[in-house]
């Protein structure tokens, strides 16, 4: 290796490039070659960025591959912890049957995907059910860690003209906010409680016993949401130090986002604790419906289109002559509007009717704890309440 002037480089002088190369490109291959090392040289060579200490995550995976640092394992839970996730999850798909809208083009035209929210008309003349289009079909709820539901929201995109009013991150601002509220929504009861959002097995205290530290102040929270948190989600959910996150559709465009926080946001080989939620697919608790929304996106993808052999995603009034106005839109949200998401959705809500529990008398440890049969029944009065009263997660009345 030479210098610019074509004098011999030193050993010292190699090992010096080699080490800036790497620190300034992040380490990667591509860098170290377009530096002129070889590539078995440079992978060698490859260190993580300065000043992290070896039991860091981002150390211990810098040059192992992406699969090992999503590959979070399985979620291990037992029988009676699965069916309890079962319920909430149930409880998120019925919310979005009970709050679902497809009109994300407009309540006019005609849908393909979507024939049996039609209303009326025929063709691009049609009209569909669910008049204004108010966000996309993503809910989520948040759980205490005594089990208590404390609320609900939705995706709220179009009300706000915005691409960042997602439902958990509209949730988790909310619920910092109603950590001061002594009164739960379900005021039949005549409680006067507040959410545990402390840390499992102790009482949240009185905002004037209270430290200031509200990083901690969510930490027994359980996240359910319908699709896979995006990175801002994800990040909120990490500040908040939300414990764990269920969702049930995989989302192909947001990388694993949560499976790499929950790795990098605590030393390597850690797990729980503070960082990252931990993300579990309802499909590890015995969802049938999460496989069916995966598979089911795939099929969409696969055929929705306006080119030959495809299925336009919408056609507006009166193009029917004129595909070139056609949308042929195969975004997740648009399959979300679909026939085949709202089957999935009516699955949850008759599972949640028809629901008989295995064991109805399993509590997790800790006081105040509610029982799996206590849950359920606090499940079907929330989706009554969030139906008549909820206004899809907006202020309540």
């Amino acid at each position: 290796m030479f210098t610019s002037d074509g004098c011999e480089m030193t050993d010292q002088a190699k090992q010096n490039r080699r080490n800036f190369v790497t620190s300034m490109m992040g380490g990667s291959l591509a860098a170290a070659a377009a530096a002129g090392l070889p590539a078995a040289e440079a992978q060698a060579e490859s260190l993580p960025p300065e000043g992290l200490s070896a039991d860091d995550a981002m150390a211990h995976y810098w040059n192992k591959p992406l699969s090992e640092l999503v590959d979070i394992g399985p979620y291990n839970a037992t029988p009676a912890e699965m069916e309890r996730h079962r319920v909430y999850a149930n409880l998120v798909l019925a919310l979005l049957h009970g709050y679902f809208n497809g009109n994300k083009d407009g309540e006019t035209g005609e849908y393909p995907w979507q024939p049996s929210q039609r209303i009326a008309g025929t063709g691009t003349q049609s009209l569909y059910a669910g008049g204004r289009y108010l966000g996309h079909n993503i809910c989520c709820i948040a759980v205490d860690g005594d089990g208590d539901i404390i609320d609900f929201d939705f995706n709220h995109n179009s009300i706000f003209n915005s691409s960042v009013e997602h439902a958990e991150a509209r949730l988790i601002k909310r619920i910092f906010s109603l950590a001061d509220i002594h009164q739960d929504w379900d005021s039949a009861l005549g409680t006067d409680d507040r959410w545990n959002l402390s840390p499992a097995g102790e009482k949240a205290p009185m905002r004037g016993q209270m430290d200031d530290d509200y990083g901690k102040s969510l930490s027994s929270v359980t996240i359910y949401t319908s699709l896979e948190s995006c990175a801002q989600c994800s990040g909120i959910m990490t500040l908040a130090n939300i414990k764990q996150v269920v969702f049930l559709q995989p989302d192909p465009s947001q990388y694993m986002i949560g499976k790499i926080m929950y790795r990098l946001s605590r030393k390597a080989g850690e797990t729980g604790g503070p960082g990252a939620p931990r993300p579990i697919s309802a499909a590890e608790v015995g969802i049938a419906a999460s496989q069916r929304l995966a598979d089911d996106y795939k099929s969409f993808q696969a055929k929705v289109g306006t080119g030959p052999g495809k299925i336009p995603f919408h056609k507006p009034a009166g193009s029917d002559a004129d595909p070139a106005q056609w949308s042929g839109s195969a975004s997740i949200t648009s399959f979300l509007c679909s026939d085949l998401a709202l089957a999935s959705y009516a699955s949850g809500r008759e599972a949640l009717d028809a629901m008989a529990l295995a064991h109805p008398d399993f509590r997790p440890e800790g006081q105040g704890m509610l029982s799996n049969a206590e849950v359920l029944g606090q499940v079907r009065h929330f989706l009554n309440y969030a139906l008549t009263e909820g206004r899809r997660g907006t202020p309540h009345r």
